[in-house]
């Protein structure tokens, strides 16, 4: 444990009082400590590489289920000059209410996704991810002055725990929101000028962007608690004018489509969360085994090793005296927010890079050189254009604008659009009808989707899920709602799969490595119908863009990808044994050293033996 002061930096002669044997003054120079980045630094040109990091870590392929359905939202807004105040999109929920508070956000995307594709959708995350570390910088800046290298090193980390959130969806609003307000209050804390005030105009854009607008009360009331408990104790000056900007945020939130039903919403919306984490992994507490992502391991050790040194008493009053007590209780909530669901570790990544930029500073007293520094920088650079840093962590995430059949129902959505199939009754689950909802517009109607229980109650989901995983159930269903169609993730439910695959009324009509489609006809087409996806999708300016950034990128060509081994997991699946046999043996002839493939193989043979 580090322990006694710490003093990092170059020498510095001070004066002294001393008094000579005639009783004059004489002033002597001492030795005092002062920072190194106090000092001339001409290599703030490194602050560069935070901003390029996060543009490269923003443009990212389409492959975010929930800005389907959002573009679609946004683009019934557009065309109906309204907000929706009821379910437009489901036959199971037609005009249930729905409270729909990111419709800002899908306006915008949806504007985006017509003019220039949905897979430029991410540059909004490239501005706002530009916003964040711009306002975080500033932030850092408030109190002192610190190295390029520290701010970079501290961004990365950050920048690392963020990135699965980095996605274009709405929440990105409530990021930059979050930054903003912590910068405001923050500099109010040292200025106590007048920009204060525009938290409320702020209040009211959050409001409308997305659903954690509740943070921003939040967070200035965390901020006003200690000031008055400092002015009782103390005798200091009240926080007359932050309590009364706090007074005022409640009708701040009232400007939006659904009035005073928004002042209540967050409380419905944590009610929501404890029902519906069993549903989605992003939900998921530190409790489950799917919470621990790497992400959520390099946050814990962030954080641990954060812990470990503010417990040098003079590291921690150098850091939190300057910053004051609003700033560590705002740590301590949103610590406790990002225990309580994977999604939240963002926020304490953000709120906490000041911390690091400082501890950073205080005990890595000496850089590597300006040159050093900058491969460094260009390395991890190059190493998330190039997707190196996705291949490590396993992520599914690949760096570029376009719109990848193999991760989108593209496939399948080309092929119900070409059958027609938009104004059939359809079962479509709950990770593909977001993706048809758009596609197949204006007429077709979802059985379920990702709006989870802002419409679909938590007994829907019960049943829907006791249909997926339930042949019987399904079968009783079906018989209610008599569906065409259905349309099933292809790497998920595989009872569902089997149970369709072989039923004498359904027969599989299309299947490819994101869906299967399954239609009610006397017509089945039998055989091997296992398709590639269609070619990539991306736009000029996609391109155009992703070029920019990488001058060695191009579209990746899904039609080339060998997919013998997928099509024989989905024909052991379902139990058409020869097809299974007949494609992993393909697959054997290009990669026979492949185990998985080994072990569909031996799979087939336990179930037929030749």
């Amino acid at each position: 444990m580090i322990s006694g002061p710490l003093n990092c930096g170059k020498m510095k002669a001070q004066p002294r009082k001393n008094h000579s044997a005639s009783g004059t003054t004489v002033m002597k120079p001492v030795p005092v400590a002062v920072p190194e980045s106090t000092t001339k630094n001409n290599s703030y040109w490194l602050l560069a590489f935070p901003f390029l990091w996060v543009c490269a870590f923003s443009l990212k392929a389409f492959r975010e289920p929930d800005l389907w359905w959002q573009i679609r939202t946004g683009q019934w807004i557009r065309a109906h000059h309204a907000v929706p105040k009821t379910d437009p999109f489901s036959f199971t929920q037609f005009d249930r209410p729905w409270i729909n508070i990111k419709w800002a956000s899908e306006v915008l995307a949806s504007w985006l996704a017509d003019a220039f594709g949905p897979e430029t959708i991410p540059v909004l995350q490239v501005f706002t991810g530009l916003g964040i570390v711009y306002f975080l910088w500033k932030t850092a800046r408030l109190q002192r002055r610190f190295s390029p290298q520290s701010f970079g090193l501290a961004s990365l980390v950050m920048l690392l725990i963020s990135e699965p959130r980095m996605t274009g969806r709405p929440e990105m609003a409530s990021h930059f929101f979050t930054v903003v307000f912590l910068y405001l209050l923050m500099r109010f804390r040292t200025r106590k000028d007048g920009w204060i005030w525009l938290l409320l105009p702020l209040q009211t854009l959050w409001t409308n962007l997305h659903e954690a607008f509740a943070l921003g009360p939040l967070m200035v009331a965390i901020f006003v608690v200690p000031e008055w408990i400092q002015a009782f104790r103390q005798n200091a000056a009240k926080p007359v004018l932050l309590t009364v900007l706090l007074g005022f945020m409640p009708l701040a939130i009232l400007l939006n489509p659904y009035g005073a039903a928004l002042l209540l919403r967050p409380l419905a919306i944590f009610l929501q969360v404890a029902a519906t984490n069993k549903y989605t992994f992003e939900l998921l507490s530190f409790t489950e085994a799917e919470y621990w992502q790497p992400t959520a391991f390099l946050w814990m050790a962030a954080l641990s090793l954060t812990l470990l040194a503010l417990a040098n008493r003079d590291l921690r009053t150098a850091v939190f005296r300057p910053f004051g007590m609003g700033y560590v209780l705002l740590n301590a909530a949103f610590i406790a927010l990002a225990f309580m669901a994977n999604r939240n570790l963002i926020f304490s990544a953000l709120a906490l890079l000041p911390v690091w930029v400082f501890l950073l500073e205080k005990i890595l007293c000496r850089w590597p050189s300006t040159l050093v520094s900058m491969l460094v920088g260009l390395a991890v650079y190059v190493g998330i254009v190039s997707n190196g840093w996705y291949r490590i962590t396993g992520s599914h995430d690949r760096y570029g604008l376009y719109v990848s059949g193999l991760i989108n129902p593209v496939g399948g959505g080309d092929f119900l659009k070409a059958h027609g199939a938009g104004k059939r009754r359809m079962f479509s689950d709950y990770l593909s009808s977001s993706y048809l909802l758009w596609r197949l517009q204006p007429d077709f109607k979802t059985y379920i989707d990702l709006r989870d229980l802002d419409v679909f109650p938590p007994a829907f989901f019960e049943n829907y899920l006791h249909a997926v995983n339930d042949p019987t159930a399904f079968h009783a269903l079906d018989s209610t709602l008599h569906f065409e169609y259905a349309v099933v993730y292809r790497n998920s439910l595989p009872r569902l799969h089997a149970y369709l695959y072989t039923d004498t009324v359904y027969a599989c009509v299309f299947a490819d490595p994101v869906v299967a489609i399954y239609q009610k006809t006397d017509n089945a087409p039998g055989g091997d119908i296992f398709s590639p996806p269609p070619p990539a999708i991306a736009s000029p300016l996609a391109r155009t863009i992703s070029t920019v950034f990488n001058p060695l990128f191009s579209v990746p060509d899904d039609t080339d990808q060998n997919l013998d081994k997928e099509a024989a997991r989905y024909y052991l699946n379902v139990g058409a044994l020869k097809e299974a046999r007949t494609r992993i043996q393909s697959y054997f002839i290009e990669f026979p050293e492949d185990e998985e493939a080994q072990e569909i193989m031996e799979a087939i043979k336990r179930v037929q033996p030749r």
